[in-house]
C-alpha cells in the first residue's frame, strides 16, 4: 500500500491512500551531498528513496537504495571468501 504512488494488487491497479499506513522497514534520514550547481537535493533524495523499492530479488522495501544494497550483498559473499584464504596462506606458510 502507498500513500503516493499508484499500487498493483491481484493483478489491478489500486489507488493511492494518503491516511493508510504503510510498511516502512527502517527509519532513514537521507543527505544528499555533493550537488552540482542546479541540481535539486529533494529530486536526489526522491530517487534515493524510490531505488529502496528496485531491487527484482528482494520483496520488500530494502533499507539501502538498490545499488548500494547490491554491493552490501556482494561485499557479505566475498568478504568469507577473502578472509579465509588469509588464513590458508597463514597456515601453510605462503606470504
Amino acid at each position: 500500500m502507498s500513500k503516493l504512488i499508484p499500487g498493483e494488487r491481484k493483478g489491478k491497479i489500486t489507488a493511492p491512500k494518503a491516511k493508510a499506513q504503510v510498511w516502512n522497514p527502517q527509519f532513514i534520514e537521507l543527505l544528499v551531498a555533493g550537488i552540482q550547481h542546479g541540481d535539486q537535493p529533494e529530486h536526489w533524495a526522491a530517487l534515493a528513496h524510490d531505488l529502496r523499492d528496485a531491487a527484482a530479488y528482494v520483496r520488500n522495501t530494502t533499507i539501502l537504495p538498490w545499488p548500494l544494497h547490491l554491493a552490501e550483498q556482494i561485499e557479505q559473499y566475498l568478504l568469507p571468501t577473502k578472509i579465509a584464504d588469509l588464513d590458508a596462506q597463514e597456515v601453510l606458510g605462503d606470504e
